[in-house]
């Protein structure tokens, strides 16, 4: 079932990728996911608690008839639009929903659960291009470690 989410009921929205057609949000949606259980004629609709969902916005999505197409072979948990920008955005899976796990911790820049004990596979890796440096600097200072000890000895 799809459905409209308010898009102020979408928090924790961080950027994960952007290519040219698409880019992809992670978020909580407070909400959470709708279910239907039961038979056609006797059946009961409940929510799961909030939970990690994507956003995926098509570039130059302000009208909804570009969605129509994504919408055909996808998961989608429904259709919300950004107040700011007026773009429309598809609610999809979170991609690393199944690997989180509350025993590896909370991630501190997502606040969603880690991936592993190690680190958050959604945002890390993002995180981690944006603090590269060619590494000049520790070599450099390695080196000069290096020559001193050998000085000394």
């Amino acid at each position: 079932m799809v459905e409209w989410i308010p898009y102020d009921r979408l928090i924790n929205l961080q950027k994960v990728r952007e290519d040219e057609s698409e880019i992809i949000f992670m978020a909580t949606w407070q909400d959470g996911i709708r279910i239907i259980k039961g038979e056609i004629l006797e059946y009961t609709r409940l929510r799961i608690k909030s939970c990690g969902v994507n956003l995926k916005m098509l570039h130059g999505s302000r009208s909804c008839d570009v969605f129509i197409k994504e919408l055909n072979g996808n998961v989608v948990y429904g259709i919300t639009r950004n107040t700011m920008t007026n773009q429309y955005a598809i609610v999809i899976p979170d991609e690393f929903s199944s690997r989180r796990n509350d025993s590896n911790g909370k991630c501190i820049h997502c606040e969603h659960y880690n991936t592993s004990p190690a680190w958050c596979q959604s945002c890390d890796p993002w995180r981690a291009i944006q603090e590269w440096t060619s590494g000049n600097e520790e070599k450099k200072l390695m080196k000069n470690q290096i020559l001193y000890s050998w000085q000394l000895g």
